[in-house]
Formats: C-alpha cells, structure tokens, sequence
C-alpha cells in the first residue's frame, strides 16, 4: 500500500562557477527519485524531490534552504552539490539539526560536521590517492607540484595537505601555487613547474579551468602526470584530449563511475540508461545517485517504523545513526555514523 509522501531537497551549483562539474548530481539523484519511485517508493512513501540551483552563492544556499525545508516542508536535504559554499549549507543543517545526505564531498567540512552523511572516503584521503596513483605510472626522480584555487576553502586545505601528499606518493615537494579557476592562461605557472622539474601536477580546479592548464603546459611540450579531485571532471572535461594525453588520475570517495563489478554500480549504470538515457554518466552522476542509496540504507534501518507512519527528520537521523560499514552494494568503502560524531 502506499503511504504519504516523503518530500527531500537538494541545493547544488548547477550553474555559475563549477557550475558544469556539478550539475551531474542532480542527474544523479533525479534518476535515483524515479528508480525507487518506480520500485514502490522509499519504505511505500513516494519521493517529491525538489532540486534548487545556488550557483556557488551562499546566501542562494539559505534561501533555497528555507525554502526546501520550511515553505515546502522537507524532511531532509540529499546530495548537496556546494564544493564552494559548503558553509553556509554546514550552518544550517546543525542549526536546525536536520541531514545532509550525500553529495559532493569536495570540503572537509563532510568529516567535521555531525550533520554532514559523506558517501564514502574523505576528501583529502581520495586527493591523496590520486596523487599516488599517478605518481607509480610516472617514470624518473618523482617531484610533486600543484595548482590550487583561491575561491574555494578546499583548495586551502589542498594546498596544506599537498606536502604530505607528495610524501605518500613517495615524491619531493615542488612548487605550490596559488590560482584562479577564472584565468584563461597557465602558461606562467606551467613554466614554474616545468623549471622546477615536477612530473607530478595535482589540479586543484574544476574541469573547465583543468583543460586549459593542460593545454596552457602543452604549449610548452610540458606534459607532466596530472592528479585532481573527480568531482571537479565533469563528463565533457573527462572527454578532452589533452588531460587524456596526460594520464590523468582523478580521486574519488566513492567507486569509478566507469566500472561494472560491482552489484551497486550495475543497479547505478541500469538505472541511468532507463531514466536518463541522453545524459552523459561522470563521478557527479554517481555521486548523486550514491546520495539517494544511503537515504535509502538508512530507512532500511528504521523500516518499521518508517511503514508504519511518516518519514521524520528525526526517523532519517535514526536510521543514518544506525549505519556501520555500509558500503551501498560496493559503491562506499564503508560509510559509518555515530549520533554525535561527525
């Protein structure tokens, strides 16, 4: 029989800066609405989802957020997509002790907040891994630089990580400089690094700003191994040929979006080829639809409970709470919760 129905949101830059290598979540969790719609609902509760673009204003983000919560009466936010203006979502989820499940995981701010429900990895572990990953494929004395932007606070925590980075990739320390994910040309921090004898370049950009760094040190024949955060690779730029030629490494909390071995990401590949066949898949996709699979863990939880009246903040809270280890079908390393904690 089905019961009321459970109204969730999600703010995310769709538009404006980063814009493009984000908007994949809300293809993402859109196709996971009307996946489990399609499957009887969450717990017999149909999904109403209201997806709301902030374009990376935090004060958008408080908006859409009084808006999400209290005009339309949402019981939680799913799949928040604010690498930049990660704070002012962070702010309101603790002042009105309300979850955000899954999204974008780009800031710390995932793993310091008890309001915060990351998917899967931190964020600089995954960071981490791409460096590492890139440095075994790149031959000759290992020596690691990076790229990092100034307009958003992860790319501070990037840049203050990076020695320690390059030290678990086994690789000297290169320049670290400080750039604009706005500025059309690289081609004077390229010749820095390229002066400097880095082989390993960590992009701490978002896609769009990526391919013209790429490009900018290729007009120098400078082609050093590149790392990045996938979250900042939307499809188009995972497409481009000169980050292709480069080999670049993209870390990620959760599984690459272009595997098939697991019954997690199958269920993810199946799903957007019946709801969104047009729509190209990227980590963002994943991402969004990996924010939907815990929603639906965590009311797995309290199922009960969740059958037998309304869907609460408080029940989601309780579920989420509950969740050890969970590894969303092999999508999460192991996601677990503890009240309180972040």
């Amino acid at each position: 029989q089905q019961l009321a129905p459970v109204v969730l949101g999600q703010t995310l830059a769709s538009s404006g800066l980063v814009g493009a290598a984000i908007a994949g979540l809300r293809t993402g969790l859109a196709v996971w609405a009307k996946d489990i719609n399609a499957r009887g609902g969450l717990q017999c509760h149909p999904v109403q989802l209201i997806q709301l673009d902030d374009a990376s204003d935090p004060a958008r983000v408080s908006a859409n957020w009084n808006q999400i919560m209290k005009d339309r009466g949402a019981v939680a936010m799913v799949g928040g997509g604010v690498p930049i203006a990660i704070a002012a979502l962070r702010t309101a989820a603790e002042r009105d002790k309300v979850p955000v499940v899954g999204g974008d995981v780009t800031a710390v701010d995932w793993v310091q907040s008890p309001f915060l429900f990351p998917t899967g990895g931190t964020p600089l572990t995954s960071y981490d891994g791409g460096v590492v990953d890139a440095a075994k494929v790149t031959s000759g004395s290992l020596k690691a630089g990076i790229f990092y932007c100034v307009e958003a606070s992860i790319c501070t925590a990037l840049k203050n990580n990076y020695p320690k980075s390059a030290e678990r990739a086994g690789a000297a320390l290169g320049p670290i400089q400080a750039v604009s994910l706005t500025q059309p040309d690289f081609t004077s921090e390229c010749q820095t690094m390229k002066s400097a004898g880095v082989n390993v370049l960590f992009f701490g950009l978002d896609g769009s700003a990526s391919i013209r760094a790429a490009r900018s040190c290729a007009s120098l024949n400078y082609f050093p191994t590149v790392a990045t955060g996938a979250i900042a690779v939307s499809a188009a730029a995972a497409a481009d040929a000169g980050l292709r030629r480069n080999k670049t490494f993209l870390g990620s909390g959760v599984v690459p979006y272009m595997t098939t071995d697991t019954p997690g990401i199958k269920e993810f590949h199946a799903a957007t080829k019946r709801w969104a066949p047009s729509a190209p898949e990227d980590q963002q996709t994943l991402l969004g639809w990996a924010a939907g699979k815990l929603l639906e863990a965590a009311l797995e939880k309290v199922s009960a409970k969740a059958r037998g009246g309304n869907i609460t903040t408080e029940m989601i809270l309780d579920g989420l709470w509950q969740l050890k280890n969970e590894k969303l079908g092999g999508l999460s390393p192991g996601a677990t919760f503890t009240k309180g904690s972040p």
